[in-house]
């Protein structure tokens, strides 16, 4: 997550995770909508569509990630991507941030130039115990209650009041029939 960013171009830093092979499966990326927002105020809501670069270092047990604009830079703060893990034999995962270089548009001359970032280390916790995308009332069954949950939910987006992240089983941020037959083909 970014924040307090000013005319923010490129990006690039490592995700360090101590023993990634052995304690989890790296299973990609959703992208961040923060890199491809416009600066723009006209009537249009244009979206940047930035060069992403997302490799992983099986020898440092590192994520390489690389977000780069093509022409302008973007202020304020927002998701720049949400790392997808699979553990394998531990419910503890450390994760440090490195090599955190990032370029912006300098507003008096208007010439792009580089600099370091702060940021921060954290780790988090994986819960042991598994529960179905479907089972939204976390009971261990899809049933008919759970689809009374996704009924409730049924047309809503992100940021509205009616909103349950759970029942959004395809992540895109709205409430549909796609989530409806994913939810009819995990009922028991």
């Amino acid at each position: 997550y970014v924040e307090h960013a000013k005319n923010l171009k490129s990006i690039q830093f490592d995700v360090v995770i101590p023993g990634l092979g052995d304690i989890a499966k790296f299973m990609g990326v959703r992208r961040g909508d923060f890199m491809t927002r416009s600066n723009e105020s006209d009537e249009f809501d244009r979206k940047v569509e930035p060069l992403w670069t997302i490799e992983q270092d099986d020898r440092s047990d590192s994520i390489r990630i690389d977000i780069q604009r093509p022409h302008d830079g973007v202020s304020g703060e927002g998701w720049l991507v949400f790392l997808k893990l699979l553990p394998i034999t531990s419910n503890y995962i450390d994760i440090s941030f490195e090599n955190l270089n990032i370029s912006y548009i300098n507003e008096e001359t208007g010439e792009e130039e580089y600099g370091l970032a702060f940021y921060k280390s954290s780790s988090f916790a994986v819960e042991r115990k598994y529960f179905r995308p479907a089972d939204f009332n976390r009971d261990g069954k899809v049933d008919k209650a759970d689809m009374d949950i996704l009924k409730l939910a049924m047309g809503s987006k992100r940021g509205e009041e009616r909103f349950n992240w759970r029942c959004d089983l395809d992540r895109n941020g709205i409430i549909d029939m796609h989530d409806m037959v994913l939810f009819a083909q995990a009922m028991d």
